[in-house]
């Protein structure tokens, strides 16, 4: 009896299996994480930040919903979306921060809230520009307590001086050039008219230049800063340099800089540390092989950099450097006359500019901006001698 009890169980739990459904892994999504940190912030979830839409996060959403005023459903749809949005960027900027993402740069974070990179670095303590981590709080506006600091001038005498000052011995007049370069804060007004650049007597700006080799477009580069006797800092692609190689020799042959930009010009950003290196390696062994020289300096490809990238970078032996981003860049349909122009007025001392080393224009560009920097008394230096 027993024994038929047993087989009759077993019979009982070999139907039974299969009608239950399987337990189905639970999905993380990019997007749900995304709106989570907007919840979040906004105060409306206390939940983690794990990409799932669990209970916590569908009633976090429901109660955002009723607070404004829309269908109060639970579902992030393109209406709730929207609203999330918005109200996540009026709190920030009200807050004047902003959360470093991956991929953000400085220069990228001053250029979207109109400040300068040295403002952003003096305000949050920052020493190196190179090096922010996502999830860093970033102040966009100078704090109270540091414009506090900042001395006041003393104000003018209200009074004449009881007697009057003595005439100095009578000279020829100065040209208006030399009453500028008289004035500390002297400007240069650049030939189409109204544009100006600062005093840069002794500044150093570093012309820096990705993407390279290329066989037509890096040659003409060359022969500009050939001209104008400056050197520039060419960051290449290892895969690049394998198929023009000639141009790559000249490059070294110049006195110019190399650094290394990767080997295929690839988003490194969340590869494995293993990938990243070998990919790093493989460009570091291709100018080797093809130059002679062994690059001290990593440009990630379209400036994406995290933590796993940096640290694979310095395994390599490879210091990390961007740019600051002027807010132009050659990406946009600006002619060279222009941009030149616009980036000059951006220029100061310790700018480093980055233009594209296979681009046609941009040889005309180096030209008539090499023209208006060394007008404005800088001095043309390569990343090394920057830094």
């Amino acid at each position: 009896m027993r024994r038929c009890c047993y087989i009759w169980l077993v019979l009982f739990v070999l139907w039974i299996c299969p009608q239950v459904s399987p337990v189905k892994a639970v999905r993380q999504s990019s997007a749900v994480v995304q709106y989570q940190t907007w919840l979040k912030d906004l105060g409306f979830y206390r939940g983690p930040i794990d990409g799932v839409a669990g209970p916590l996060t569908s009633k976090a959403v429901r109660t955002f919903q009723k607070t404004k005023g829309l269908q109060v459903d639970g579902v992030v749809g393109p209406r709730t979306l929207a609203a999330l949005r918005k109200a996540w960027e009026d709190k920030k900027r009200a807050d004047n921060t902003y959360t470093v993402r991956k991929g953000d740069t400085l220069g990228g974070i001053a250029n979207r809230f109109g400040v300068a990179v040295s403002d952003l670095c003096r305000w949050n303590g920052i020493r190196d520009a190179d090096l922010i981590r996502p999830g860093q709080k970033i102040k966009t506006k100078e704090p109270p307590e540091v414009a506090k600091k900042k001395p006041v001038p003393a104000p003018l005498p209200s009074a004449a001086p009881a007697s009057p000052p003595i005439s100095p011995p009578a000279s020829p007049p100065a040209s208006p050039d030399d009453q500028a370069r008289s004035d500390p804060a002297w400007e240069c007004f650049l030939p189409s008219g109204g544009e100006r650049i600062p005093n840069l007597r002794g500044a150093r700006v570093a012309i820096t230049f990705n993407d390279g080799p290329d066989t037509q477009a890096t040659g003409a580069i060359l022969d500009m800063l050939a001209r104008h006797e400056a050197r520039g800092t060419f960051f290449l692609i290892g895969e690049k340099v394998n198929q023009a190689p000639d141009m790559a020799r000249r490059i070294a042959a110049a006195g110019h800089e190399i650094g290394n930009h990767s080997y295929g010009h690839k988003p490194l950003v969340g590869k494995p540390l293993a990938d990243i290196e070998g990919d790093l390696a493989a460009c570091q062994g291709a100018i080797r092989t093809v130059t002679g020289h062994s690059p001290v300096l990593f440009r990630p490809p379209g400036g994406a950099m995290d933590e796993t990238t940096n640290l694979a970078a310095r395994r390599q032996g490879l210091q990390t450097v961007f740019w600051h981003n002027l807010g132009v860049t050659d990406d946009s349909p600006l002619a060279p006359e222009a941009l030149a122009s616009a980036i000059a007025t951006r220029c100061r001392d310790g700018t480093i500019v980055m233009l594209h080393a296979d681009r046609p224009q941009t040889a005309a560009t180096v030209s008539i901006l090499l023209d208006l920097l060394k007008g404005a008394g800088a001095h043309l230096v390569t990343l090394s001698e920057l830094r």
